[in-house]
């Protein structure tokens, strides 16, 4: 299982991103047991799965698959774990993410670009006198 995001999106997203495809794997199989435990190196991810402070449309798409996953019964936990540290799922997850990041054949699994990237890109190109809406 590999998904790549756009060259333009944040290794934090990459790490959100990752979680809910994760869910998504396990819902799929046939299990009987209706639990999912998710460990993560990030603990920013964690964070942003849990506050409401910065508003996002993405995060909260996350959260409300999460609850319908939960009203269905499911019982979903999520832990920290420290990185590079020998955890055998989080070393393959890596080398998994590190593969599909250089594979273009790899279709984008989530194309949509931030409001702040997009701002920071155009105040790019103008400082660095590049062409904007046909003018230099």
């Amino acid at each position: 299982m590999q998904y790549r995001l756009n060259q333009r999106r944040s290794n934090k997203q990459a790490e959100l991103m990752a979680i809910p495809k994760a869910v998504e794997y396990i819902q799929n199989m046939e299990s009987v047991e209706k639990i999912v435990l998710v460990h993560t190196d990030s603990k920013i991810t964690l964070q942003q799965l849990k506050t409401r402070k910065e508003p996002s449309k993405f995060r909260e798409q996350i959260r409300t698959e999460f609850q319908e996953m939960e009203q269905r019964e499911w019982r979903l936990e999520f832990r920290w774990i420290m990185s590079h540290a020998g955890h055998r799922g989080n070393e393959m997850a890596d080398q998994q993410a590190k593969g599909a990041a250089r594979k273009k054949n790899i279709e984008e699994c989530y194309i949509k670009t931030t409001k702040r990237v997009v701002m920071s890109e155009k105040k790019n190109k103008l400082l660095s006198g590049g062409k904007e809406n046909g003018r230099k």
